[in-house]
């Protein structure tokens, strides 16, 4: 019998411990969820053209997608595949920007842009500008568990899953032959630090006023290189000084980097990192989870929205966009980056395990309510409906 629903095609890269490929699957699933027929094609050089040429015979194509921009290069007979068949592409950038920049010099007629942070949304329109449309479309996250083990029953108090780093290590990138430079550099790190939503790119701007450092001595493409490595160091310093700010509160921590013998705390659990698949499972089996948002100062995470979607309370940093949508103390829990004394917070949190539980439950009705992938896949129809008039172009 001929599937006569209308096919969504990603394309599916790599990612480390397949995050982003994850995301893509369950995105997938919710597309299915409306009622299209999502298909998945791996950028993988011996199937590509072979599974391509498949999905393109079964027509009847709705759209392209391809996270952080994962197919956008493709071509047909030296013109963009797209535009040879007439067929929306939407680049849905899950991480900053300024990571993907050669993405963006890439022209596709019908292509439209997403971010996942209003910030980046800003960033991108201030210092990139193509004329494509673009929008604002959070993550999201996706419930894996029909049934969800007992807020009482979660044999782990608090959990934090991530990749550390060493600053030390990364310095030397920070630093130039031109001490100007590295004064203005080093004066953008000390800024963002303390902040819970920090604008390293204005911060930079910022920084180069102050020193009287002219930015027409950077190409463009070393600036963009400078503020990617601006963007990692701090996410490395911001995670490790909020784990050694907790000194005796119980912490398993999944990870596989070294630098975790750098805390100290004697009731450290630590356990290797595990492929993004398995993360729902924890959280199942997690009364709360850490988290700390890689630069994301006016959206949330998805590792937030998964983690309250299995039913875990989480201690989040802060940004206006989330506050918006859930209440401390109602629906998760925040810290403040600038004073992260979170020893004190946790056995608060503790001492009374049903507020405990019911800021869990609430946290998870809301993202049901307002933060799955079923709400992100109608937000991409209709940013394509008035992007490109997608009701109107099929192949």
């Amino acid at each position: 019998m001929t599937d006569s629903r209308e096919r969504i095609v990603f394309f599916k890269g790599h990612s480390q411990y397949d995050a982003v490929c994850h995301l893509l699957d369950d995105l997938a699933q919710a597309f299915y969820q409306l009622g299209y027929a999502p298909e998945i094609i791996p950028l993988e050089e011996a199937t590509l053209l072979n599974q391509l040429k498949t999905v393109l015979q079964a027509g009847n194509i709705k759209l392209f997608i391809g996270l952080n921009g994962w197919g956008m290069p493709l071509q047909l007979a030296g013109r963009s595949l797209y535009d040879q068949l007439n067929i929306p592409f939407l680049a849905y950038f899950v991480d900053h920007p300024v990571h993907n920049i050669p993405r963006f010099d890439i022209a596709i007629d019908k292509l439209a842009y997403a971010f996942v942070d209003e910030t980046h949304l800003d960033f991108f329109r201030q210092y990139i500008s193509p004329p494509n449309p673009a929008g604002f479309i959070p993550h999201g996250g996706w419930a894996h568990h029909a049934s969800l083990t007992p807020f009482q029953d979660r044999p782990h108090d608090l959990v934090f899953v991530g990749t550390l780093g060493d600053p030390e290590a990364m310095a030397p990138e920070l630093t130039f032959s031109d001490p100007l430079l590295t004064r203005v550099v080093w004066g953008t790190l000390e800024a963002c630090l303390p902040q819970n939503t920090p604008d390293f790119t204005h911060q930079f701007l910022t920084a180069c006023l102050q020193e009287n450092f002219d930015l027409s001595r950077l190409s463009t493409p070393q600036t963009f290189d400078i503020l990617g490595k601006i963007e990692r160091y701090v996410r490395v310093k911001r995670r490790l000084n909020l784990l050694a700010s907790i000194q005796s509160f119980p912490l398993t921590l999944y990870t596989n980097d070294p630098n975790a013998a750098r805390l100290k705390n004697p009731r450290l659990t630590v356990h290797p990192a595990i492929p993004y698949r398995e993360l729902v499972n924890l959280f199942d089996q997690s009364k709360l989870v850490l988290h700390t948002s890689p630069f994301i100062s006016a959206g949330g995470h998805d590792r937030l929205f998964y983690a309250m979607l299995q039913g875990a309370a989480c201690l989040s940093d802060t940004n206006p966009w989330l506050q918006a949508q859930y209440h401390h103390g109602q629906h998760l829990y925040y810290y403040d980056l600038g004073a992260p004394n979170l020893d004190d917070l946790l056995y608060t949190i503790a001492q009374d395990p049903d507020t405990w539980a019911s800021v869990a439950e609430a946290g998870c009705i809301r993202t049901q309510q307002a933060h799955t992938w079923l709400h992100r896949a109608q937000a991409i129809l209709t940013l394509m409906e008035t992007a490109t008039g997608l009701s109107n172009v099929h192949a």
